[in-house]
């Protein structure tokens, strides 16, 4: 098994079932291939799947649209990203104010 099949199953079977998996007192929505989840803590968004299809235009809307989802719950969030997300992406969220910790 390569690196990539792991990376392809982990993605499968974890990021994509996530939004079922959440805690009771959580809510978790999807848009596309983002899982969207309002905490009690806070909120946080992730790919679920793979945001590879989108082309530039589709991306920056998705993330425009959770930038007002989070505004409209009243609740500060941070962006999961992993290294295997898509070429650019965190860069992306970086030229939209996003900081990495």
């Amino acid at each position: 098994m390569t690196p990539y099949d792991l990376l392809a199953a982990y993605d499968l079977r974890v990021r994509a079932t996530f939004a079922a998996r959440v805690p009771r007192d959580w809510v978790a929505s999807q848009d596309g291939p983002l899982t969207r989840c309002l905490t009690p803590r806070g909120g946080f968004a992730m790919a679920a799947t793979s945001l590879e299809e989108l082309s530039a235009g589709e991306l920056g809307g998705l993330i425009d649209r959770t930038v007002a989802f989070y505004e409209r719950h009243g609740q500060r969030f941070e962006w999961k990203t992993f290294d295997h997300d898509r070429d650019g992406f965190t860069g992306e969220l970086r030229s939209r104010g996003f900081v990495p910790e």
